[in-house]
């Protein structure tokens, strides 16, 4: 079925939100189902224009960056910002995975909680205040999709599983060396140990 360009009324729209590296989830009702429901001929049409519509089975579109493109200083910080998210729930008894992808947050606790326990990391990373915590949660995270944000309450949305990927694949990396080394390190001991055969 051939469709015309005046049947996609929100080609503008879709465009120009995606293109901002806004990630569209079911939350955003509108603009989410009518690339749902048209899907492939919107990734058709961005492909033409050069952008990779990616779909996750999680809920969620957004444009696949350039692999040339390198990480901008946004997702830096957003990542740093789940990671040392990450390693607090796991400190405070929480699994971390599951309480960012489905639990509600308080902004307060969580900035300050964050800041006191992991300053200096953070500062390295250009975050030196619960302040600038909150002001990059509201831009980057809300800004782009990643988050909601009602008064005090900060909930995560469906794309920050792309950040939570990250961190399971980082950690598989890191058993899977550390197994290694134990492995090598063992063998080592073993042939160190070996009679010479006389």
């Amino acid at each position: 079925m051939k469709i015309e360009l005046e049947d996609l009324p929100k080609l503008k729209e879709l465009f120009q939100t995606l293109q901002s590296g806004y990630h569209l989830s079911n939350e955003d009702f509108g603009l989410y189902h009518e690339l749902q429901d048209k899907e492939g001929y919107y990734e058709a049409l961005f492909r033409e224009l050069g952008y990779t519509l990616k779909a996750d089975q999680r809920g969620y579109y957004y444009f696949l960056p350039e692999p040339q493109v390198a990480m901008n200083v946004t997702t830096r910080r957003m990542a740093l910002l789940v990671f040392v998210l990450i390693e607090y729930l796991a400190d405070e008894g929480m699994d971390p995975y599951t309480g960012i992808a489905r639990g509600n947050f308080s902004m307060t606790q969580i900035t300050s909680g964050l800041f006191s326990k992991h300053a200096d990391i953070l500062r390295d990373g250009g975050l030196d205040s619960p302040e600038s915590i909150e002001k990059s949660i509201l831009n980057n995270f809300v800004g782009l999709g990643f988050a909601t944000v009602n008064g005090d309450e900060l909930r995560f949305r469906p794309p920050v599983n792309r950040f939570l990927d990250v961190c399971l694949e980082l950690g598989r990396a890191r058993v899977t060396e550390e197994n290694d080394s134990k492995t090598e390190a063992a063998g080592g001991a073993v042939t160190a140990e070996e009679p010479d055969g006389n």
